[in-house]
């Protein structure tokens, strides 16, 4: 829970002895369950269920379920555009509608999860989810884009329910030593259904010359994305709880300080995406764009920990509202930045391989700073973050400014208009 550290406030978890249930360590049986809740009561222990892994597993993959639809049809642009008969900016919506939606409904989204619980949240994304899907399947037709599109737009509808719910499941389900680990695979799930969204679709879409080809690619592609959500709704129904059948609300100021700081980075975020690619768009700077991005994330990195401590609540959602502009700007950046760099390959390819990197690195970061953090608390763990920072910022130093895909695209410039040229005389 938040307490008091020097005089500021510390967002961390406090630790509070666990009890699991079924087996314990004492040879501790179901016989003697009603003793057991009593005791650890009494004793200030919080007991959690076995079960509580089989919650964390359906919440990841109802959200990874999700996240793949984010960027389905932005992956396959020329596809799709031409397939559709759309603009490119009709098909950049229907990713940019995910992140249209959540700015007006992340507060009646909020409510929904704090006043009726994690059940009712999970299950109401998963069948708007489930609905945005199967419309889906519908419009796999070349006049039916606005299908496409209204059932993409449901589905980011529902990524409301689901992206602000790790912290929260963890601190209902999980115990002290475990909630930072199950609240990272709570968010792992989300990015590993962004990593799906850009491997699937380019892999089972072809870019046919025929459109009935199109037609069938794309209805595999859509079945497949909307029978995993409803065997999954079915899961959600079934086995997923509520909370444990005992009260264990162990930390919830904590919670909701983590939350809303957590919220005010990926609304910051947002914008700092949308930042990127402008400044890209205008000036075609992408290494210093990208160092310069850097510095500002070290920068913004630094005054986020040293505000946890400040005790100044406004200084810390400033101070991440900042850090999240910085970090999550720079993903566009470097995905355009990696394509730059691997042209004449796909942009998909490239893009790829940066997911895969970043998923493993991730993983390893974030289980590493689960242990530093109950090893030797928010500070040292925050020191360790700055640390991967100033490494990137430094092997970004080294990166050669070779930006193939623009030089591609001037020298193709350059020759049609050497060509309307020669055409006048």
């Amino acid at each position: 829970m938040a307490g008091k550290d020097g005089g500021g406030i510390k967002l961390q978890w406090t630790a509070v002895p666990t009890v699991e249930e079924d087996e314990e360590a004492d040879g501790t049986t179901r016989h003697g369950a009603e003793a057991l809740e009593a005791a650890a009561a009494a004793m200030g222990e919080v007991r959690v269920l076995r079960r509580r892994w089989v919650m964390l597993a359906l919440f990841s993959v109802t959200s990874m379920a999700n996240a793949a639809h984010w960027i389905m049809y932005a992956i396959i642009a020329d596809v799709a555009t031409r397939y559709y008969g759309v603009s490119d900016m009709a098909i950049n919506w229907t990713s940019i509608v995910f992140m249209a939606a959540y700015v007006p409904l992340v507060l009646p989204a909020s409510w929904v999860i704090e006043k009726k619980g994690l059940r009712p949240a999970v299950l109401l994304g998963c069948s708007l989810m489930c609905a945005g899907s199967w419309l889906k399947v519908v419009s796999a037709a070349p006049d039916r884009f606005d299908i496409a599109f209204i059932g993409q737009t449901i589905i980011g509808v529902a990524q409301m329910f689901t992206l602000g719910l790790p912290g929260r499941l963890a601190a209902v389900w999980f115990g002290a030593k475990e909630v930072s680990f199950a609240c990272a695979v709570g968010v792992f799930g989300n990015q590993l259904g962004i990593a799906l969204g850009f491997l699937i679709p380019p892999a089972v879409v072809g870019d046919h010359a025929d459109l009935a080809a199109i037609t069938a690619d794309l209805k595999v592609l859509y079945y497949a994305f909307a029978i995993v959500p409803t065997v999954v709704l079915v899961l959600l129904v079934l086995f997923f709880e509520n909370r444990p059948p005992f009260p264990k609300d162990k930390f919830p100021s904590a919670t909701e300080d983590a939350g809303r700081v957590g919220l005010t980075m990926v609304l910051m975020g947002v914008l700092g995406s949308i930042a990127g690619g402008l400044v890209l768009d205008t000036w075609h700077k992408f290494k210093e764009t990208t160092i310069v991005i850097y510095i500002l994330a070290v920068i913004g990195m630094v005054a986020f920990t040293f505000s946890v401590g400040s005790g100044n609540m406004l200084l810390v959602y400033a101070t991440a509202g900042f850090l999240g502009f910085c970090t999550t700007g720079y993903v566009p950046v470097g995905y355009e930045f990696g394509a730059e760099l691997t042209y004449p390959h796909p942009e998909s390819t490239s893009v790829g391989l940066l997911n895969a990197a970043g998923e493993s690195i991730g993983i390893a970061l974030v289980l590493g700073a689960g242990e530093v953090l109950q090893l030797y608390g928010d500070k040292v763990t925050n020191y360790g973050f700055i640390g991967a920072l100033l490494f990137g910022l430094l092997l970004s130093l080294f990166i050669k400014n070779d930006l193939r895909r623009l030089a591609a695209t001037k020298t193709q410039q350059e020759a049609h208009d050497q060509a309307k040229e020669n055409t006048r005389f």
